[in-house]
């Protein structure tokens, strides 16, 4: 098979895809950015939500291949984020 076509599908059939939202393991809340062909559990994600839940302004993307203390906890659907999370600006 073709190269890139393989990593073409393995982006667009991410765990994680693009769009997602996720809990970490220090409880804050990113949208994934991009996945990682190369460690698909380890996306690159961009923090929304601190641990109790306050709306971070100043976002920070992160490499969860690059961490080794972070990881995600799980994914959430739109309804488990909440009003709360989606009024506060966490398209």
């Amino acid at each position: 098979f073709d190269s890139d076509k393989i990593k073409a599908l393995v982006d667009k059939l991410s765990i994680y895809p693009v769009g997602s939202f996720v809990r970490l393991s220090n409880k804050e809340i990113a949208k994934v950015i991009s996945s990682n062909p190369d460690s698909p559990l380890r996306p690159r994600i961009l923090i929304l939500f601190s641990s109790n839940g306050n709306y971070m302004p100043e976002r920070k993307v992160l490499d969860l291949s690059e961490s080794n203390s972070i990881h995600i906890r799980e994914p959430l659907s739109l309804a488990e984020l909440g009003y709360k999370y989606l009024k506060k600006g966490g398209r």
